[in-house]
């Protein structure tokens, strides 16, 4: 496939790195760094051209800029270098972009749907949690809301760096309004006015830190009494959330609100309103972030819940979760155990009974004097047709096993 560059380069597509409804993105074989975006409807592309040339212009301002923010747009963002044409007709269909790392990293969304061991640990999260924050108040002081921060559209590189796909979906200045919005974190404005300004992505990046933090639970899940679902809108529009409301409870199987610092839950909460004015600033997020990073300690064998639709009837109260939780196909509450942790328990308690058989035998038959004087001059024949070799070898494998474990529990913390 061919297409045209502004400066009416004739430019040699290469295999598809990827794709959604609207674009797929190819390989660029003049420049391994470079991809491009190509849109499947032209009367959709012809639509957005206006919006990609501002987009490059904003690339273009920042590039001439000083310190790291001039190369913010390269490291983060899969953002519009140059529009491309159809060479025979001259119609635009794409754009070129930089090519960023995503094959080394992961979606946002397995944070939410997976244990904390390893890469996807407490700590990294926090990291994450505030990566995520300076790339959203990066965008805001070039006047861009991103709007659209569904979770596929988030990837986590090496040293937790955070990255933005689809880009051309956000809104750029109060001329091109953000062209797609999840649902599930779209804030309850978002029907009613026809540009956002930044206190959208403060609710929208709300829903994702409190789901990176409470083990993928949404804000808006809560016990509700009756049979009836709460609708997701309404929800978000009445402030319907644990954490707005001290009146509703957390599903059973969500970490406790307690979790969170007071500060945190404070500013969270108004990230969360339905009043846009009372939103906090990207300052104030990060904040609340850092503290939550100074004083909350999980450790490393803390168990992630999997759930996205959880129903309980108990004497006719249903608790509800189908708003908000971690995974759409879930219907119960799976807690992942690490096999490291359950096999360091096991050796424990072999070596505790290793150690009383012993303590009992030394008691009762001066097994110790045996052990020490006489076990040297046995060989393994002996050993095996021995009442006693056989009681030495019951007791050493316990005893093994618990040594066995501790080294295998010390590899997993130092991989960490």
């Amino acid at each position: 496939m061919q297409v045209k560059s502004t400066i009416g380069e004739i430019l040699n597509l290469g295999s598809t790195l990827g794709g959604g409804g609207e674009a797929n993105v190819f390989h660029l074989m003049k420049d391994n760094t470079l991809c491009a975006k190509i849109y499947k409807d032209h009367q959709k592309a012809s639509s957005l051209e206006k919006k990609v040339e501002e987009m490059i212009d904003i690339y273009k301002v920042v590039r001439k800029g000083k310190g790291e923010e001039e190369h913010f747009f390269d490291k983060h963002l899969a953002w519009p270098r140059l529009k491309l044409y159809e060479p025979k007709t001259g119609a635009f269909v794409g754009f070129i972009m930089n090519k960023l790392p995503l094959h080394i990293g992961f979606g946002l969304d397995v944070l939410l749907n997976d244990d904390m061991h390893g890469e996807k640990s407490w700590s990294n999260r926090l990291e994450i949690a505030l990566n995520l924050l300076q790339v959203i108040g990066f965008l805001h002081k070039q006047g861009i809301i991103a709007g659209d921060l569904h979770k596929e559209n988030i990837f986590v590189l090496p040293h937790n760096e955070i990255a933005l796909v689809d880009c051309d979906s956000f809104q750029i200045g109060n001329k091109f309004r953000c062209s797609a919005l999840q649902p599930e974190i779209a804030p309850p404005e978002s029907k009613d006015v026809k540009y956002f300004d930044a206190s959208a992505d403060m609710f929208t990046v709300c829903v994702l830190l409190y789901r990176l933090l409470m083990d993928g639970y949404s804000p808006f899940s809560y016990i509700q009494e009756g049979s009836f679902e709460p609708d997701l809108e309404q929800s978000k529009a009445s402030g319907f959330a644990p954490i707005c409301n001290n009146q509703l409870e957390v599903p059973p199987q969500s970490p406790p609100l307690k979790r969170l610092p007071d500060e945190t839950r404070n500013v969270f909460a108004r990230a969360l309103a339905p009043n846009p004015k009372n939103r906090p600033s990207i300052d104030e997020l990060i904040a609340a972030v850092k503290i939550v990073k100074k004083n909350v300690k999980i450790p490393l064998t803390a168990k992630k819940r999997i759930s996205q639709i959880l129903h309980i009837n108990v004497a006719n109260t249903a608790i509800n979760t189908n708003i908000a939780g971690p995974r759409q196909t879930a219907q119960t509450v799976t807690q992942i155990h690490h096999p490291g942790r359950r096999f360091f328990e096991y050796g424990i308690i072999g070596a505790a009974i290793g150690v009383i058989l012993r303590g009992i035998l030394t008691g009762v038959g001066h097994f110790d004097d045996w052990l020490f004087h006489y076990y040297k001059f046995l060989t393994w024949k002996d050993i095996w047709n021995n009442t006693h070799g056989l009681t030495y070898i019951a007791i050493m494998i316990p005893v093994f096993f618990c040594l066995v474990a501790s080294l295998y529990l010390a590899y997993r913390i130092v991989k960490k």
